[in-house]
């Protein structure tokens, strides 16, 4: 929002943030009625995280309320704009002209374009027998229940989904964020190091 803010002064107001896959998903699927009735934002800005990335599975304190993570956040950026205001590279008086130069110099049309297809009719994906999804659990180190969870770092909605698309061949084991978790835990455990936990 604040990158947008940047080129288009004014725009924050015509910007929704959405954090969370619990509220992301409800959105979207309500959004095409939003935009026949004129009721959406200009921007939809979607974070799959629900304290965004500052609160995310890979940081390291998730149990953090929004105000605790983003507060220090917010004084830094503060600061740097300060210690910059008059002297850094990015100062006030030249910053926005130096920043166009920069994008400008890696600018090129159709950068960011994107075109979607619908391919839902294409999905083959064979669900594993009770038997083969064990077995993923097993290969995921998922033994436990506190290893499920459910956490969609991975990109699925369940530590289920996951599994099925690994499956499928669509997945890696190595995109779970428990299993990361683990095999980092058992490489310091190995290396001598401390162990972390989750």
């Amino acid at each position: 929002m604040r990158t947008a803010e940047r080129w288009n002064p004014g725009l924050v107001p015509a910007i929704r943030k959405i954090e969370g896959p619990e509220q992301v998903h409800p959105y979207l699927a309500d959004l095409k009625a939003s935009v026949e009735q004129g009721a959406a934002p200009l921007i939809v800005d979607c974070l799959n995280c629900a304290k965004g990335c500052n609160g995310g599975t890979a940081t390291l304190f998730p149990e953090r309320s929004l105000g605790q993570l983003e507060a220090p956040v917010e004084r830094r950026s503060q600061e740097m704009r300060r210690r910059h205001r008059k002297y850094g590279p990015f100062a006030a008086a030249r910053g926005r002209a130096a920043l166009r130069r920069l994008v400008a110099s890696r600018w090129r049309p159709g950068l960011y374009d994107r075109a979607c297809v619908d391919r839902s009719t294409n999905d083959r994906r064979r669900m594993p027998t009770e038997p083969e999804l064990q077995g993923i659990y097993r290969s995921l180190e998922k033994q436990a229940q506190e290893d499920f969870l459910d956490c969609m770092a991975c990109g699925y909605r369940s530590c289920r989904e996951m599994a099925v698309a690994i499956h499928n061949g669509l997945n890696r084991k190595e995109n779970c964020a428990r299993y990361k978790e683990l095999q980092t835990g058992a490489e310091h455990a190995r290396a001598g190091g401390p162990l972390v936990s989750g």
